[in-house]
């Protein structure tokens, strides 16, 4: 769904003969999927359909609207929905001052555990999906792990993170980096 962070879901089909099916969950409105092979895989097709077998009316989906930014972390795919956030290939920063929304649709089965590091300053930052709500101080660089809620519906969750604050890592370190982060999160 994002060709700037690779596939969102990946599958072996090693050792399948004749028809293969697999079902997954798009837990938002999608307007494109890409569907790719390694060359062994691509002679070897035929064909390859992609159906819907439902769509949730609006009340029971996850979001509305089309996601920004679409990345696997670990056991977990993130869409960055709206707000001031960095994706980047191994988690997310999202900007010190700022909030973001993401909805988090983790692999069957797992929890969704989301690791949160903090910028090199002090910090408050609040984690917020339907009636949970978390408000953290946090010192600079501390780091924690928070397991956020899944829907009722059982297939993620709505995570909007907003920070007080944040840290420009070209002021604190050696870097180019200019942007104002303010908190890292990723799934694990």
């Amino acid at each position: 769904m994002d060709r700037e962070f690779g596939p969102a879901w990946a599958w072996s089909l090693e050792g399948a003969r004749g028809w293969w099916r697999h079902t997954f969950v798009v837990p938002v409105p999608a307007r494109v999927l890409l569907v790719d092979a390694d060359s062994a895989t691509r002679t070897a097709l035929r064909e390859v359909s992609i159906r819907a077998i439902s769509v949730p009316g609006h009340q029971h989906r996850l979001a509305t609207e089309e996601a920004r930014h679409v990345v696997r972390y670990r056991a977990a795919v993130v869409f960055l929905m709206s707000g001031h956030a960095y994706v980047e290939p191994e988690g997310t920063w999202v900007a010190g001052g700022e909030e973001a929304a993401f909805v988090i649709s983790p692999d069957p089965g797992a929890p969704i555990s989301l690791f949160l590091r903090n910028a090199p300053v002090a910090n408050q930052v609040t984690l917020e999906s339907g009636a949970w709500r978390e408000v953290l101080s946090l010192a600079p660089r501390e780091e924690r792990l928070i397991k956020v809620p899944i829907d009722p519906s059982g297939i993620g969750a709505r995570l909007r993170v907003a920070t007080t604050a944040g840290a420009r890592p070209a002021d604190v370190e050696q870097s180019d980096d200019r942007r104002l982060l303010g908190c890292w999160i990723e799934t694990r």
